[in-house]
C-alpha cells in the first residue's frame, strides 16, 4: 500500500450537552486535542475501483499516536461497578483521562467498603499487581485502610474530570453501541466528557461506506438529545 504524509485537523466539532462549559474550565485538555490534531501522520492510500482509499486500521493507528503524547492517556480502558482499569480489550473505551485518586478510592471501598466483594483482599491484591502505578498510589495514601474502616466507604473528592474517548471509523451501527456504552458507564461514575472522534470531508469519502461520520452523528445526537445525557465533544477529523 502507497505510504503517503498528511496532517489530520478537526474540520467541524459540535458540543452536546454543555461540553462546551466542561472544556472551557479545562481548557488544557480542549488546547492538547487542538494542537494534536494538526501534526503530521502517515496513512496508507488503498487502490479501489471507484479510485484511492484510505485505509482504517492507519488512521486509528496515527490518531492513537498522536493522542500517546497525552500524559497520563489511558487506552483500552474497561469500566466495572464504578472503577476504570486497562484491560487491553477492545470492548472498552479506546482512551482516557480519570482521576487515578478517586479511582484507587473507588476501588478500595469496592473490595472493603459496604459494598464489598467476597473475596475483596484477593480482588485487591491482584488489582495492585497488575497495576504498579495505582499500587504506588495506595501505599502513600496508606490504602487499603482497614480494621476500624472496615466495612465503610471512605470518601475523596474528584479533582480531575471523568474524560473517556472513541475513535470510531467502524459501521455506522456501532455509533449506538458506543452510546450505550458511555451511558451505562455514567450511570455509575458521572462521567463529564465524551470524546467522540469520527471522520469528516475528504477522509469519510476516502474510508470505506457506511461508517460512522460526523454529520450523520451529530443528527442523532440532536434527535435523542433528552437521553444522552453525557456531554458529548463531537470532533470530526479530516486530513490535507
Amino acid at each position: 500500500m502507497p505510504l503517503k504524509k498528511v496532517k489530520l485537523f478537526i474540520r467541524d466539532e459540535y458540543f452536546h450537552h454543555h461540553s462546551d462549559g466542561i472544556l472551557s474550565k479545562n481548557r488544557a485538555i480542549k488546547k492538547l486535542f487542538d494542537e494534536l490534531f494538526d501534526k503530521p501522520v502517515t496513512l496508507d492510500f488503498t487502490a479501489r475501483k471507484k479510485g484511492s482509499g484510505i485505509s482504517s486500521p492507519s488512521v486509528n493507528a496515527a490518531i492513537r499516536k498522536n493522542l500517546s503524547a497525552i500524559n497520563n492517556i489511558k487506552f483500552e480502558v474497561n469500566q466495572l461497578d464504578g472503577i476504570y482499569f486497562v484491560s487491553g480489550q477492545t470492548s472498552g473505551f479506546d482512551f482516557a483521562l480519570i482521576d487515578d485518586i478517586s479511582n484507587i478510592y473507588n476501588f478500595r471501598n469496592l473490595c472493603f467498603g459496604k459494598r464489598r466483594f467476597s473475596n475483596g483482599q484477593l480482588q485487591w491484591d491482584d488489582f495492585l499487581k497488575k497495576n504498579p502505578k495505582y499500587k504506588a498510589i495506595a501505599k502513600r495514601r496508606g490504602l487499603p485502610k482497614l480494621g476500624s474502616s472496615d466495612g465503610i466507604d471512605l470518601e475523596i473528592k474528584k479533582k480531575l474530570p471523568i474524560v473517556l474517548g472513541e475513535i470510531q471509523l467502524g459501521n455506522w451501527g456501532l455509533l449506538y453501541r458506543d452510546l450505550f456504552k458511555v451511558l451505562q458507564a455514567n450511570v455509575l461514575t458521572n462521567v463529564d466528557l465524551l470524546i467522540y472522534i469520527v471522520a469528516d470531508g475528504d477522509l469519510k469519502d476516502k474510508l470505506s461506506d457506511g461508517i460512522v461520520n460526523f454529520t450523520d452523528s451529530k443528527a442523532m445526537i440532536q434527535e435523542f438529545h433528552k437521553v444522552i445525557t453525557v456531554p458529548i465533544w463531537l470532533l470530526g477529523i479530516d486530513y490535507k
